[in-house]
């Protein structure tokens, strides 16, 4: 009987230890942006997604991002540090500024790539400094990343999403 017992807490030690691993090496994360996942929300009929991976070698991002109904020209879209519901410093940018192509608009997509050179100051209170992609990765795989799209009249962002872990096929 103990014996049992104690093959079964090896067991979920066993479980909990894969699954943070697993967690670290993600590669792929995605988010669905709306106005509701602002902070503070915001009424808007804009809506985004966004698909990245992560290099086996974790030398870069790559990402596509797409968004659709803003309530004008998207001004510069990002990727920020901090958990749901909670505003973040900015880490990097994917259109709009940081070494990124422009905005497509208030409807588009932007495909790029995120590396070392990428990584601003922004973020620095928070431990990512300058160039330190693997912090931003460290981040985005331990939930705390969250992308946004700003706009004129939503200069704070317009929609929203926090990246979540995906397929790694």
């Amino acid at each position: 009987m103990k014996t049992n017992r104690s093959l079964a807490v090896v067991a979920v030690i066993a479980s909990v230890a894969l699954a943070a691993d697993a967690k670290k090496s993600a590669r792929n994360f995605a988010t669905t942006l709306t106005a509701f996942e602002e902070v503070p929300g915001t009424i808007s009929d804009g809506f985004g997604t966004l698909g990245l991976t992560i290099a086996p070698d974790d030398s870069r991002i790559d990402y596509t991002l797409s968004y659709t109904g803003l309530s004008g020209p998207a001004l510069f879209s990002h990727i920020h540090f901090a958990e749901e519901d909670v505003n973040g410093a900015v880490m990097v940018f994917l259109c709009g500024g940081g070494g990124q192509k422009p905005c497509p608009g208030a409807s588009g997509t932007v495909s790029g790539t995120i590396v070392a050179a990428n990584v601003g100051a922004n973020a620095a209170a928070q431990g990512v400094t300058p160039g330190d992609l693997a912090a931003v990765i460290s981040v985005i795989r331990h939930g705390s990343g969250y992308a946004n799209v700003h706009s004129p009249k939503y200069p704070g962002g317009e929609i929203r999403g926090q990246l979540k872990p995906g397929d790694d096929d």
